[in-house]
């Protein structure tokens, strides 16, 4: 796998996780297949999506983007930076 399709992947993963712990928002942003969540929804990402944003976060410190693909390296700046919701 390229670097590029692994930071695309990561941050594939972590869209999954915010969006399954704010379904609203998904909703907000006409982005379907979160509505069934709606009902366990919390404010916070707790229980297993909490693992799942932690796991994403330290994989990515061992991702570097290749030289001269900037869309990799503002993408894997940004999974890095999010701080959660």
């Amino acid at each position: 796998m390229t670097a590029a399709a692994a930071i695309r992947a990561l941050a594939d993963e972590l869209a999954e996780v915010l969006l399954r712990g704010d379904p609203f928002g998904a909703s907000f942003m006409a982005i379907s297949g979160y509505d069934d969540d709606v009902l366990t929804c919390h404010r916070s990402i707790s229980g297993p999506g909490a693992a799942g944003f932690v796991d994403i976060i330290a994989r990515c410190a061992g991702c570097e983007a290749d030289h001269g693909d900037i869309g990799s390296h503002v993408l894997l700046e940004t999974v890095r930076r999010h701080g959660g919701p």
